[in-house]
């Protein structure tokens, strides 16, 4: 996830203040270990190399104090074969794993794993589970562990201390609150940005590693149950209500100003793209109104989201839903849905005059917004790509797709 900002802190100040906080002697009920789907460092989904410079051994998965075997090799290949998962050295394959969910591979000196996995250093075990002809390597730690991982991913070690500390509380709450994300896959959160960014011992830092072990087990608790602690890089300025988001309503997730947001590096962000390509994407979508002309925002939320646009074509106009417009512009692209709208090209260069029945002065009009009546009842938006003016002398046709760059629709956004 992106980079957060000091306002992580402010927040989790402020939660912190107004909730309970539960302290390492109520942990004990939530789970020591955690497991964590790796994709990151997996370069083949057949075939996953293992090293450990103490070399590997076998456990029980509920019993990590009982060794099943000793694999006296300091480099493991974990195949896929027929099903199959064998575990094999250098030389010669060394075991077969049969109930291989119930079992983890870890370093020989015990309680101290450390395992490679393909270029990547991970704290605890590693098991395996399958899918198709696909082998998934899954993380098992602890989960005090599992945070030395996230923290300097979500936010920078070289943030204040109390801001890394807030991180951890809100990452551990995060954690045990989604505890179960993934649990019908066999496994309970991953490594991206779906959940938490974890990169195991490869972005470790001391400053982070020292936040998790001086808030060790506290999480933020709303009337004795474990928050949804989603955090976020920047609001832009105001973060939205719950149920604006998700649609169900959290009393501790209510929208409000944040001002600390404004004017920091990661606070703006833009997305053009042009109308050809804007023209398939609403056809794609089922939506065919020509030549895009213009988009309007129509509708936002108190806290300035946008709800819902307009967008006029040469043959009509479609309001798109917050849904509808995330599925055309992509949802990547649009990183908050605060948002202005503008179009490259427009006319601009010269002022267009009228005469109308009000006055017998011509007056200017923008162009860009003006009408045309095309019978008797009916007018739609002019469309300034098959404009005609008739002048004392002649038709001159304005050509205005030349004025038009390869970005003619600009989202401008923040957050």
């Amino acid at each position: 996830m992106k980079k957060k900002s000091l306002i992580v802190f402010l927040i989790l100040f402020t939660l912190i203040n107004l909730f309970d906080i539960n302290y390492a002697n109520g942990i004990s009920s939530k789970p020591k270990y955690i497991n964590i789907k790796l994709s990151r460092p997996i370069k083949n989904k057949y075939s996953i190399n293992l090293y450990s410079e103490e070399g590997f051994s076998i456990y029980y998965k509920d019993n990590l104090s009982r060794e099943i075997a000793d694999l006296n090799a300091n480099n493991l290949r974990i195949n896929l074969v027929n099903g199959e998962l064998i575990i094999s050295n250098e030389y010669e394959d060394l075991f077969y794993l049969e109930d291989y969910e119930d079992i983890v591979i870890g370093s020989s000196n015990g309680h101290n794993s450390i395992i490679k996995v393909e270029d990547n250093y991970y704290r605890g075990y590693i098991f395996f589970k399958t899918h198709g002809n696909e082998i998934i390597p899954i993380n098992y730690l602890s989960l005090e562990e599992y945070l030395y991982g996230v923290i300097p991913r979500e936010m920078p070690a070289y943030f204040n201390m109390e801001a890394l500390k807030a991180q951890a509380i809100a990452s551990r709450t995060y954690a045990l609150h989604n505890i179960n994300k993934h649990i019908g896959e066999g496994y309970n959160l991953c490594d991206t940005t779906h959940c938490q960014v974890y990169g195991g011992m490869a972005g470790e830092h001391e400053r982070t590693n020292k936040a998790v072990d001086e808030t060790y087990g506290m999480v933020i608790e709303y009337y004795g149950e474990i928050i949804d602690a989603v955090y976020h890089s920047n609001s832009g300025g105001h973060t939205r209500d719950s149920k604006e988001v998700w649609g169900g309503y959290l009393p501790y997730l209510i929208g409000v100003e944040d001002k600390y947001s404004e004017g920091v590096t990661n606070s703006n962000w833009s997305f053009s793209i042009n109308s050809s390509e804007l023209s398939k994407r609403l056809i794609n979508n089922g939506i065919d109104i020509g030549y895009p002309l213009k988009i309007e925002v129509v509708e936002r939320t108190p806290s300035g989201r946008v709800l819902r646009i307009k967008v006029l074509g040469q043959y009509g106009e479609e309001i798109l839903s917050e849904s509808q417009y995330k599925q055309i512009f992509g949802a990547n692209n649009l990183r908050t849905t605060w948002f202005s709208i503008e179009r490259e090209g427009e006319f601009n260069e010269k002022d267009f005059y009228v005469v109308d029945y009000n006055s017998p002065s011509p007056r200017t009009i923008n162009i860009n917004n003006s009408y045309v009546i095309h019978n008797v009842t009916e007018s739609k938006l002019l469309d300034i790509n098959r404009l005609s003016i008739i002048d004392k002398n002649k038709i001159s046709t304005i050509d205005n797709r030349k004025n038009l760059s390869n970005g003619d629709f600009v989202i401008y956004g923040k957050g």
